[in-house]
């Protein structure tokens, strides 16, 4: 159907992403690279209707990010819990080809490659997306979603969506309303939905889900 070369069904989806990832190691074999190249491999967003079609908690921005690098010393390897944004690879790509970006360019990501080669024990503090008129940040113990909701995401559950919704903020510890001071004080500096992204577009419109940030690990 549609010209597709594999069954439907995330399953099939993931083998056959996977089968293209074989195709490029081996290329890179072939083309005596390997070392010397720097394989990311990252999603834009979660999968239609559980992801991307919903705003609440982080369903649409939690999304895999693996960088392979077998030609450079990393200090960091295997499965990392640290805070990652998608704004975070062009100052990353642009740290490790040793380019220097534009001062007039503005840049809201931070380079990964400290937080990889070095013993820097985390890489930032906030991560942050839009969607239309919606927006999500999260830290290292709360995150607001699209909807406006407050999660504790202090702990991870298997899952990593079934957070603990917080109703009442006297029932999380002091760090936990210090860090949501700081990030609602972060957050109408990228509001800007109403007068450069879509300013056009009627204000009664229902909003569409998130679907641009990720927490990677």
């Amino acid at each position: 159907m549609g010209g597709t070369i594999t069954e439907s069904g995330i399953h099939h989806h993931v083998n056959y992403l996977d089968y293209q990832v074989w195709q490029y190691m081996n290329k890179l074999k072939e083309m005596g690279v390997e070392n010397n190249t720097i394989f990311i491999f990252c999603a834009d967003n979660g999968t239609s209707g559980y992801g991307k079609g919903s705003p609440v908690s982080q369903k649409g921005t939690h999304v895999p990010l693996i960088i392979y690098t077998p030609g450079m010393n990393m200090t960091k390897k295997g499965l990392q819990d640290t805070l990652v944004n998608m704004s975070d690879m062009l100052p990353t790509i642009a740290d490790i080809a040793k380019v220097k970006i534009p001062d007039s360019y503005e840049v809201n990501g931070e380079s990964l490659l400290p937080f990889l080669t070095t013993n820097k024990p985390k890489h930032r503090e906030w991560i942050y997306g839009y969607h239309k008129d919606m927006q999500i940040i999260r830290g290292e113990l709360v995150l607001k979603d699209g909807k406006n909701d407050w999660w504790d995401v202090s702990e991870n559950p298997d899952d990593l969506i079934s957070f603990k919704k917080i109703k009442d903020w006297n029932e999380v510890s002091k760090a936990h309303r210090k860090e949501r001071d700081a990030l609602n004080k972060i957050l109408p500096t990228f509001n800007l939905h109403a007068t450069a992204h879509d300013a056009s577009i009627n204000r009664t419109e229902t909003p569409e889900p998130l679907n641009v940030i990720a927490r990677k690990e």
